[in-house]
C-alpha cells in the first residue's frame, strides 16, 4: 500500500471566512462557517481579490481565515536559526522570512490587531454602524487561505474529489499570479493582505510511531513559537467529499448579513465531527463557558474588570451549579471599560465566553484559564 505524506500547517487563532463571487451583483461575498455575511473587508481584502474572481474565474470558493500575522511575523524574524531548522514548518517560514526580506517587505506593524477579542469585533461590525476605529481594525485584516471548494479547474467545478495535495498547489499558482499582478496594478499593494497558509510535508503514513511523534512535537514547538496555537494535519489524498453544499446555500438569503442558513459542510471538514483526515493538535485547549456573573479587580485594577464567574456544564455526577473564575485576555483600559458596564446593566451575563486552558482538574474545572473571547449568546447561533 502506498504510504501519503501528512501535511503540517499553523492553526491560525482567527475567524473562518469562506469567500465567492456573486457575478450578477459583480460582488465578492464574504460569509462565516454558519452563513453569516461579513461587511469588514472592503478596505483592502475586497480590492486585493477582485482581479481573481474577475478575470481568472468567477467560479473560485476560498475557504480561510480572517486574521492579522504581524505578531507572528515578529516572532518568526526573532527566532534562533538552529530552532527554525529543527521542523519542517520552520524550515518554510525561514525560507519565507528570506523572500520577503529580497523584497524589502514592509515590517509588521506594531499596532496591527492580533488579539482575538479585537478581531472579532473588527469582523463584527456592519458598514452602517463603523466608527474610525472600527475602520483601522478592519483595514488590518488580512485573509489568509488554506483551500479552495471549487474552481473551473476541477472536474465539474466541484472540488469534492480533488486531493489536498493538488488543491493546495492549485492555491498556490493563482495566488502567485494574482500577487504579481496586484504588485503592478495597486498602488502601495501589501502583499501580507492575502497569504497562503503552508502546508508543509513533514512524514509519510508510514512512519513508525516514533518517528511520526518526533515530527509532531518539532512542528509544534516552531508553530507555538512563532504564535500559533498549534498545528492542522492533513493527509496528502485529503478530499472534501462530503462537502456538497456550495456558496450559494449562504447566499440564498439575498445576501443579507445574519441570514442563518447552517451551512456546516462549507470548509469540507464536517465542522464539529472527527475526521480522520484532517486533525488539530493543540497543547492548550480552548471551550465555551456561560457567563453567570463578575467580579471588579483589586488593588490597582480596583475599578475594573478583575474576572468572569463562568458555569461549568451540569453532569449526571454534578447536578449541582458550579462556577470558576475566569481573568479576560485584554487591556487594562477594556477592563475599566467593561467593569463600567457591568455596573450599569450586566452585558455580558448569559453570554459564552471562549476559554482557553491548559487541562481539566479532577473536579473537571479549567486550569490555567484565560478568558479569550465573548463569542455571543450561549446557544451559539450568533457565533462567527
Amino acid at each position: 500500500m502506498a504510504h501519503e505524506a501528512l501535511y503540517v500547517s499553523p492553526k491560525l487563532d482567527g475567524i473562518r471566512c469562506v469567500v465567492g463571487y456573486d457575478k450578477k451583483q459583480k460582488a465578492i461575498l464574504f460569509f462565516s462557517r454558519a452563513g453569516t455575511l461579513f461587511e469588514c473587508c472592503d478596505a483592502n481584502i475586497e480590492p486585493a481579490l477582485r482581479y481573481l474572481f474577475e478575470h481568472v474565474d468567477p467560479h473560485l470558493v476560498l475557504d480561510g481565515e480572517l486574521y492579522n500575522s504581524s505578531a507572528n511575523d515578529r516572532r518568526v524574524a526573532a527566532c534562533p536559526p538552529a530552532q527554525a531548522d529543527a521542523s519542517a514548518l520552520g524550515r518554510h517560514y525561514a525560507a519565507q522570512l528570506q523572500q520577503r526580506r529580497g523584497r524589502a517587505a514592509r515590517s509588521a506593524d506594531e499596532d496591527a490587531v492580533t488579539h482575538f477579542e479585537a478581531l472579532v469585533s473588527a469582523i463584527r461590525t456592519t458598514r452602517e454602524k463603523r466608527t474610525p476605529e472600527v475602520v483601522r481594525l478592519q483595514q488590518q485584516l488580512q485573509y489568509h487561505i488554506f483551500d479552495v471548494l471549487y474552481a473551473s479547474h476541477f472536474p465539474a467545478r466541484d472540488g469534492a474529489n480533488v486531493c489536498f495535495s493538488a488543491r493546495h498547489a492549485f492555491l498556490r499558482d493563482i495566488l502567485t499570479r494574482l500577487q504579481a499582478h496586484n504588485r503592478k496594478a495597486i498602488r502601495g499593494y501589501d502583499e501580507r493582505v492575502l497569504q497562503l497558509v503552508p502546508a508543509v510535508p513533514c512524514v509519510t503514513t508510514g512512519a513508525g510511531t516514533a518517528e511520526l511523534t518526533a515530527a509532531m512535537e518539532a512542528n509544534i514547538r516552531a508553530a507555538m513559537a512563532f504564535g500559533y496555537e498549534g498545528l492542522m494535519l492533513r493527509r496528502e489524498a485529503h478530499t472534501i467529499a462530503n462537502a456538497k453544499k456550495s456558496i450559494a446555500a449562504a447566499a440564498a438569503g439575498k445576501t443579507r448579513r445574519g441570514s442563518a442558513n447552517h451551512t456546516s459542510a462549507f470548509g469540507g471538514y464536517e465542522h464539529g465531527k472527527r475526521s480522520s483526515c484532517l486533525l488539530k493538535y493543540k497543547k492548550m485547549q480552548d471551550a465555551e463557558f456561560t457567563i453567570v456573573s463578575a467580579v471588579e479587580g483589586k488593588g490597582k485594577l480596583k475599578g475594573s474588570l478583575g474576572a468572569f464567574v463562568c458555569e461549568l456544564p451540569k453532569t449526571r455526577a454534578a447536578t449541582k451549579k458550579r462556577c470558576f473564575y475566569v481573568t479576560p485576555a485584554t487591556s487594562e483600559e477594556n477592563k475599566r471599560h467593561m467593569w463600567r458596564q457591568w455596573k450599569q446593566r450586566q452585558p455580558y451575563k448569559g453570554k459564552a465566553l471562549t476559554v482557553q486552558y491548559q487541562d481539566l482538574s479532577k473536579d473537571g474545572i479549567p486550569r490555567f484559564p484565560v478568558g479569550k473571547c465573548i463569542r455571543g449568546g450561549a446557544d451559539g447561533k450568533d457565533w462567527l
